[in-house]
């Protein structure tokens, strides 16, 4: 059973998509509360239907008001939580196994649903997060538009709720999504270079042709799940490991076949589809330094060179409108707001290019409305905040703060060209600042000491919230979403031959980038391995495909992997860093270390020792939940700086035959041999 749902502020449904069980669940207990009417003497229900409009059976559909009568009494408790206490629930276990999680932000209250039988609570808490940063990455802190008919918004709501079911496929069997991280794809070191020089060139075809709003300054290659090469241009924010591995998943998404069917029956042009990979990153003024990711031989590889392509391409109308346009194959477009490094909600334009099978090419365009984009979601973050926690966020920022916020908010629209309703907006939201100060908020601020906000002056800050989320809509939303859906024929020009470009260099290596990788060769007994350099968020793993080729028929099934990796994150989070155990099969190892930037391995402050110190404050091991590690790497070393201090983890799995110091021994060896592969704390740049 699976249930997403988002209630607004009012405690009105906004969102809801829905299993077929949790559809049935939902029926009869609707039915059980006097809210529907079976069909007559047959007893059976009608069918709850979610946001896509699927499969509806009966004649009714339950409706919107029935789910919030449903819900009511537990949302109204949430408030109530929220606002007295400051303290909400975060999960909920009902008599029958059914889970509840629950996720507040910027007024909306997040919901999923799941049961025992089929979930953990752990996982259930990673679903939700996925929820709430999947509404994030789509529309920012304009939540509020999933219940609105916005240009575009039914194609990004299937969207939306594809990544959800494709994140519980992906969880179920890539390594990567099991860990959270990004998995490297591990290749030739001439090849690596190769792709990290062609995507500079792709990045400057791009570029050439993009409107002027939209400069694009990452573009990276994928094979399947893996990173085979990344690129970013000089000056570009970095991408947050975060925002890769969101966009990774949403690639997958844009991918599906029902997305490309609906793209075409809403006119979306096309562009192609094939795919390849190997993980480098480079910016531009530093893509002569030298990296050291390879281990598949050069014999094995093609030797063509990829490099020296000519950059030259000027896009006319003229022969926008040839018979060459029309030849465009499956390219998608998609608005996304990313952390990039304010950590707020700055749009991209990510364009997804297929190039062969396997292998596809992403293209990250910001707009150029990263200034007001930040302000206005700092600002609106940092006004719930005074809401919800009035004396805690009194101490963050004062009046004038708010005020140069608002003044810079105002100084970016003022070199803009406004429409009517941009005006509007602006008009409407000034004035309601001014009424927020006659309400008092400088005497607030500044003197007193009251638990809760005057009703008046809260009243006030909520108009003003409303203003902000709708100049979000109008200068950044509505204005972009448009040129997601229809891309100028120049830059679908522009994308298309790139696409012939990268397929052209590349086609040659579809085997060997497709053939599975295996570092076990020089370690006897080990099964099978995960590394992560926690710092940059990065996986090396054998493929499971090739340990059952190794293991002669006698394979490691994904399920040890998934038990192996769940059980020691069990006992990391009550702040075991070393963990081994066995059982009638196998041999399980997890170590996780610091190390500072010469690989001089650092020891935790004793204070941090539990029960000194509770790692369940910490959000949940990974980076969608939040970054568990780095916020540890604080606990840890509280007077160090954190970008001097490097955090590993590595999973081994051997056969239960082999001793304790047999594994600890070779588990240290693999470790230093997966550091120096990936070039280690030496050059960082070779993961970003």
């Amino acid at each position: 059973m699976k249930g997403y749902l988002i209630f607004d502020n009012l405690n009105d449904l906004i969102f809801i998509k829905t299993d077929h069980s949790m559809k049935k669940h939902l029926q009869r207990a609707a039915a059980q509360n006097g809210l529907v009417e079976t069909n007559d003497d047959s007893g059976s229900f009608d069918y709850v239907c979610d946001e896509t409009g699927e499969d509806t059976q009966g004649d009714v559909d339950i409706s919107r008001n029935v789910i919030v009568q449903l819900f009511s009494p537990l949302v109204t408790s949430q408030r109530v939580m929220l606002g007295q206490f400051m303290n909400l629930y975060t999960l909920v276990e009902c008599s029958d196994g059914i889970l509840m999680a629950f996720k507040e932000y910027l007024g909306f209250l997040f919901i999923c649903v799941g049961t025992l039988k089929e979930d953990t609570k752990l996982i259930l808490e990673r679903r939700l997060h996925i929820f709430l940063v999947s509404v994030k990455l789509l529309y920012g802190p304009a939540v509020h538009l999933l219940r609105d008919d916005y240009v575009g918004s039914s194609r990004k709501v299937m969207i939306l709720t594809e990544i959800f079911d494709k994140w519980d496929e992906l969880r179920l069997c890539e390594q990567s999504f099991l860990v959270e991280a990004v998995e490297k794809l591990k290749v030739s070191h001439s090849l690596n270079a190769s792709s990290v020089k062609l995507l500079q060139t792709v990045l400057e075809k791009v570029r050439k042709n993009c409107r002027v709003q939209e400069s694009a300054c990452h573009a990276f290659l994928l094979v399947d799940c893996k990173i085979l090469a990344l690129y970013s241009s000089r000056n570009a924010s970095e991408l947050d490991k975060s925002d890769i591995f969101l966009l990774i998943l949403l690639t997958q998404v844009l991918q599906l076949d029902k997305l490309k069917e609906f793209s075409s029956n809403t006119g979306e042009q096309k562009v192609s589809t094939d795919s390849a990979s190997s993980f480098q990153s480079y910016s531009e003024n530093e893509s002569d330094k030298k990296t050291s990711v390879s281990d598949k031989s050069e014999s094995q590889v093609p030797v063509e060179d990829l490099g020296n392509v000519p950059c030259g391409i000027e896009v006319t109308e003229e022969i926008c409108t040839s018979s060459i346009f029309t030849t465009v194959t499956e390219v998608r477009h998609v608005l996304v707001f990313l952390k990039s490094h304010f950590d707020t909600a700055i749009p991209h334009m990510v364009h997804t290019v297929p190039v062969l099978d396997h292998l596809v090419l992403v293209i990250v365009g910001e707009i150029k409305k990263s200034t007001l984009s930040h302000g206005v979601t700092k600002l609106l973050l940092s006004l719930h905040s005074l809401q919800v926690r009035p004396l805690e966020s009194k101490g963050c920022f004062t009046m004038e703060k708010l005020e140069s916020s608002i003044v810079r908010i105002i100084d970016s629209i003022r070199k803009m060209r406004l429409t009517g309703e941009q005006d509007f907006c602006v008009r409407s939201f000034l004035s309601r600042w001014e009424h927020v100060k006659k309400n008092d908020l400088m005497n607030y601020m500044n003197h007193s000491d009251e638990k809760h906000l005057p009703a008046r002056l809260d009243c006030a800050l909520s108009a003003l919230c409303n203003s902000l989320q709708e100049m979000f809509v109008e200068f950044i939303f509505k204005s972009e979403v448009i040129h997601e859906n229809d891309p100028s024929p120049a830059l679908m020009l522009a994308l298309q031959t790139v696409q012939e470009l990268v397929r052209s260099k590349l086609h040659h290596y579809a085997e060997y980038l497709e053939s599975n990788t295996s570092y076990l060769q020089e370690f006897p007994d080990l099964l099978h391995f995960l590394f992560l350099d926690r710092a940059n968020n990065y996986l090396l793993t054998p493929s499971l495909e090739t340990d059952q080729e190794n293991l002669s028929g006698d394979g490691v099934s994904r399920e040890v992997i998934w038990n192996m990796v769940d059980f020691a994150y069990q006992y990391l989070y009550k702040g075991n860093t070393s963990v081994s155990w066995r059982d009638d099969k196998y041999f399980y190892f997890f170590l996780l270390w610091f190390e500072d930037p010469r690989g001089k391995e650092l020891k935790p402050k004793p204070k941090v020792i539990p029960p000194l110190f509770n790692l369940k404050k910490l959000p949940l091991p990974g980076i969608v939940c939040g970054d568990f590690y780095r916020i540890l790497m604080k606990e840890c070393f509280p007077c160090a700086d954190i970008e001097d201090i490097h955090c590993y983890e590595i999973f081994c799995l051997y056969p239960n035959t082999v001793s304790n110091s047999y594994v600890n021994l070779q588990a240290r060896r693999l470790a230093v041999s997966m550091w120096e592969m990936s070039g280690g704390a030496v050059t960082p740049l070779d993961f970003l």
